[in-house]
């Protein structure tokens, strides 16, 4: 009961040739890089769940948990291993996490006192070894010639996406959008063979008089140095006795492919959660991209990232800590999500102006710590001045009334 079963679940595709559409296509790697890219800026952090649904208070930095994800082995920091997490995931729809021990006298064994070390693995000849009850009983590395490596549930665990039609393996985006993956290869494959074997030249010149080879190659080598090469853009071009040259233009056919394969980017694009801005900055203006790179992060990554972290927090903390931690992503960072500044300064000044608010209430609008002088911070900021008030010198003038109050002063 305690060995791992050699009979492993197959998959629904084959994982090696979705990641292999990231060397062979440009547009999966494109679309995948500007995903994963963007997601390795917000760091991965754990922290204590707080009562009341409020933000988990964040660990402190030298904590062996958060030193790890900082550090997950030696070869990879924190944003290079999310973005490797997000490349898997996006391609493949899951990503095989090994829960490893440091080897003896590593920079990470002396941090962690021996801890652990997170690796991700490769998922194309990864499988789920499953019982009949229908829970795993461990992980296989396929290999031919070799035994296959294995793992058992508490050395490995794995991240995913939902998948209609498979309980066990994720769906990732190339799946989703495959016959336009496909599309995009054969297109790419297509203007392959016309360059190199149907390639025409920029146009053809003719003439009535009867030509030889010789003249016929002097006429082009003399044509050639005329007009020919950026060096003689906007000469004029003289032609012999009964000679003419003729351009050739791309056909119409040629000209709707064209906007075929930008309607499949689309469709790419939209499978991949990027905006088109983005992709095809010639059509963006500083409006639009600005837009598009904070609809990124709001619609897009900021909902895939709090996935993966709830993820992480009931797969991957339970094997390296018996503490009660959430994982959650850092934010505060993003430059894309800090273009709302301005939004929020308003709505912080327009709270202050219903003189209802606390300046530590104004400054967390703000994404701004609480005051260090805890009375100061509970101060009602007044609209008329927008100056901290204290509520009982308030009502203490208010009780002196006006001649009061100038006696006072």
């Amino acid at each position: 009961a305690d060995e791992i079963p050699d009979k492993a679940l197959e998959k629904g595709f084959s994982d090696a040739d979705l990641l292999s559409v990231y060397r062979d296509d440009a547009w999966p790697y494109i679309l995948a890089t500007k995903v994963s890219e963007q997601a390795a800026q917000a760091p991965l952090k754990v922290g204590v769940p707080q009562p009341d649904g409020d933000p988990p208070k964040p660990v402190d930095p030298d904590h062996p948990v958060q030193m790890l994800l900082d550090s997950p082995n030696p070869q990879m920091d924190g944003g290079e291993f999310i973005q490797m997490l997000l490349l898997y995931m996006e391609l493949a729809g899951h990503a095989p996490i090994e829960v490893a021990k440091p080897l003896p006298g590593s920079r990470l064994n002396r941090l962690l006192a021996g801890k652990f070390e997170l690796w991700l693995i490769n998922p194309s000849r990864w499988r789920i070894v499953a019982s009949d009850r229908a829970t795993i009983t461990g992980y296989l590395y396929l290999q031919s010639g070799v035994p296959d490596v294995k793992w058992t549930p508490d050395q490995m665990t794995y991240l995913r996406w939902p998948n209609p039609n498979d309980r066990w393996y994720g769906q990732g985006r190339v799946t989703a959008v495959r016959q336009q993956v496909m599309a995009e290869e054969y297109a790419a494959i297509r203007d392959k063979k016309f360059e190199k074997n149907l390639g025409v030249p920029p146009g053809i010149l003719s003439s009535e008089l009867p030509l030889g080879d010789p003249t016929a190659a002097l006429l082009q080598k003399r044509w050639s140095q005329a007009v020919g090469g950026y060096q003689n853009a906007g000469k004029i071009a003289v032609l012999g006795s009964k000679t003419t040259y003729q351009p050739i233009t791309m056909s119409a056919r040629d000209a709707q492919w064209l906007e075929q394969r930008l309607a499949r980017v689309e469709i790419l694009a939209a499978g991949f959660g990027v905006p088109m801005p983005l992709v095809r900055m010639q059509d963006a203006t500083f409006s639009n991209v600005q837009d598009a790179r904070a609809e990124l992060w709001e619609g897009t990554l900021q909902p895939r990232l709090n996935r993966i972290a709830r993820m992480f927090t009931t797969r991957v903390l339970p094997l390296i800590t018996t503490e009660t931690l959430v994982a959650f992503f850092d934010y505060s960072q993003v430059e894309a999500l800090g273009e709302n500044d301005l939004q929020a300064a308003q709505t912080a000044k327009a709270w202050a102006d219903t003189s209802s608010v606390t300046v530590d209430e104004v400054r967390a609008r703000l994404s701004l710590p609480p005051h260090p002088d805890k009375a100061y911070g509970a101060r009602v900021l007044v609209s008329s001045t927008l100056a901290p008030t204290d509520l009982t010198k308030m009502q203490e003038s208010e009780d002196l009334g006006m001649e009061g109050q100038q006696a006072a002063l």
